[in-house]
């Protein structure tokens, strides 16, 4: 009985929630730019007037929408006005200064009882030809401020060096910290994303503008929370947003081609040089970049008190290149973007340690030489297209990378009774051996250790969606299917062999382990509605089923087994002989998972601008 009296209410409180919602006018909104630079317009004004009898019905300014970015390039201004719902025609006069009037007829036909909304194209401004007089330019020198909810930061009131990067100047802003990862943090938030007049950049590595951009092309940096593109198709905040860091350029930067060229020489045979080039326009832009230097350090003298020529011992050479691409259509109806990066690294380590030990009856001394040379390379490459025709969305996404290691090791040391600070690598190989007579009482033991690992990691995947608004509804249904695939390949060497000299014994101990094959893969596949209850608080309700297959292999072999153990890294004729049943696996998993998804949100509004949010998964 208590069942079936909660679902009354719920259909009592539902129909009572959809009287109210056919109670309220319908708001039309339109989006007001700069029909040359797609920039909005916040001083633009505009009347409503009826189409049959040409009266004004209604009138206001244009109002910034939720304090929010609703296009990745720019924040959006709109006009609204609150009509009946009811059938009509009706004609739109929409005028800002410097710019030529423009007129749109809007055709209401059927309203949805919960349709509250009706978003209609942009008002696109073009301004009024006139002769330039003389300009006086006024400089502020505040660094920052708050509009709405996001801080603003004024790049030019900043004193940095000339030629200093985009780095040095976030370095400098009140309240950001940034580690040499290019890791960012604002007053101890996180930065999800660092973006470039609202787009991507190299999307996951934020040291490539850090690190290429100069600083004086810079107007603005903004930190805000960035609604999805799910958000903004929906016209209302579903939760999703994520927090960026927005760099915009100056007016001047906003169309043309910025270049750097950096290249230098110093002491121990170290140098460096670095190419950065960008063609871009309001709706489009490509960047190419590449790099080389054997530095072994990304960080710049000036900037950091502890800075120091070098923070790794050994020879590290770096070399990159890379591009990167993002094109709009002129009516924001379109984009793709993506990048794609190759780096190969080479790093060669040597340490040389010697050691004394304190023991209550004698000292022993320890001498080691190590050394280490890696190759990596690395490549990735991501590409993204966007398609919004009206009352829809499309999305589909693709990326793939791959990784290329092999690095070898090598360990050589031993224990002495006696100082050995003037022994050699070359008369500790000899020693180790055996072959250095004269030592054969001094050396309570030496060993060898040494690794070698190669091998491949590829990656791969994409993404599809679609998504709906329900015709007269502010409600949304979406579709969507993704994969990914990863295989990995790696073959490890590990010997250890250890020369007890004086009592004459010696143990050896040399390992292969192939893990291969390693592969996996995921489909996952959904459909997901989206219950709008208010521009505040929504209910997602979202199905999907998820398919993984996984094989995984180890072997491992014992080649210290066999006879002969032929020549290090190199696997001998017989060596499936030696394989260690119990330290050797394989497996084959396969799962399929089928759910159903919930999530409520809701926003509640507090004085002073504040906000309280909460969300509900189950």
């Amino acid at each position: 009985m208590k069942k079936l009296l909660f679902i009354a209410i719920s259909v009592i409180a539902t129909c009572s929630h959809a009287l109210a919602q056919s109670d309220k006018p319908l708001t039309i909104r339109a989006a007001v730019v700069d029909g040359w630079t797609g920039e909005a317009l916040e001083n633009a004004k505009a009347f409503m007037l009826s189409n049959n009898n040409n009266d004004t019905i209604h009138s206001t300014k244009s109002s910034l929408w939720s304090g929010r970015s609703r296009d990745d390039m720019v924040k959006y201004v709109y006009v609204n006005f609150n009509i009946p719902k009811q059938p009509g025609s009706y004609i739109i006069k929409a005028f800002a200064e410097g710019y030529d009037t423009v007129y749109t007829t809007v055709d209401i036909d059927k309203i949805g009882a919960r349709e509250n909304l009706k978003e209609i194209p942009e008002l696109e401004f073009y301004r009024k030809s006139k002769n330039l007089g003389a300009a006086t330019v006024t400089a502020t020198k505040v660094k920052f401020y708050m509009s709405g909810d996001t801080i603003v930061y004024n790049a030019d009131a900043f004193k940095l060096p000339e030629g200093s990067m985009l780095d040095a100047l976030i370095k400098q802003m009140p309240g950001v910290e940034m580690n040499d990862d290019g890791e960012i943090f604002v007053n101890g938030k996180k930065v999800e994303s660092l973006l470039l007049n609202g787009k991507d950049f190299f999307k996951g590595n934020k040291l490539v503008m850090l690190n290429n951009l100069g600083a004086y092309t810079v107007n603005k940096v903004k930190v805000y929370d960035k609604l999805s593109e799910w958000s903004k198709f929906a016209g209302v905040d579903l939760g999703d947003s994520e927090y960026v860091m927005d760099v915009n350029l100056k007016k001047e930067y906003m169309n043309g081609y910025i270049g750097n060229v950096e290249v230098g020489a110093g002491t121990a045979d170290r140098y460096m040089a670095r190419l950065f080039g960008m063609w871009y326009t309001t709706r489009s832009r490509v960047t190419v970049l590449g790099s080389l230097n054997n530095l072994n350090d990304n960080r710049t003298p000036g900037q950091n008190t502890a800075w120091s020529a070098t923070t790794t011992p050994g020879d590290t050479r770096t070399k990159m290149a890379g591009v990167e691409y993002n094109l709009n259509g002129s009516d924001n109806k379109w984009e793709v973007f993506g990048d794609a990066t190759v780096q190969h690294t080479r790093s060669f380590t040597r340490a040389d340690t010697y050691t004394t030990s304190f023991h209550p009856d004698r000292r022993t001394y320890g001498t080691s030489f190590a050394n280490a040379l890696s190759h990596n390379l690395d490549v990735k490459t991501r590409h993204t297209l966007m398609l919004r025709p009206e009352n829809k969305f499309y999305y589909a996404s693709a990326f793939l990378n791959y990784n290329n290691t092999d690095r070898s090791s090598k360990t050589l040391s031993g224990t002495f009774n006696s100082a050995t600070e003037q022994l050699t690598q070359a008369l500790l190989e000899q020693i180790f051996n055996g072959s250095l007579s004269s030592f054969a009482d001094n050396p309570i033991y030496t060993s060898l250790t040494q690794t070698l690992t190669s091998g491949h990691t590829l990656e791969s995947g994409g993404r599809i969606s679609s998504e709906f608004k329900i015709p007269h509804s502010p409600d949304l249904i979406s579709v969507e299917a993704s994969g990914k695939y990863k295989r990995q390949r790696h073959g490890d060497y590990n010997l250890y062999d250890i020369n007890y000299n004086a009592a004459g014994n010696r143990a050896t101990n040399y390992q292969f382990i192939n893990n291969s094959p390693d592969r996996s893969w995921t489909f996952t596949a959904g459909t997901k509605y989206t219950y709008v209850i208010s521009e505040f608080t929504s209910i997602d309700i979202k199905p999907y089923w998820v398919h993984t297959s996984t094989t995984k292999n180890s072997y491992l072999y014992q080649l210290d087994r066999l006879e002969d153990i032929g020549i290090f890294g190199q696997l001998p004729d017989n060596y499936k002989s030696s394989l260690n049943h119990d330290q050797t696996y394989m497996s084959r998993q396969t799962d399929d998972q089928a759910e159903i998804y919930l999530h409520a949100f809701n926003i509640i509004k507090l004085d002073n601008d504040r906000k309280f949010t909460y969300q509900i998964n189950a």
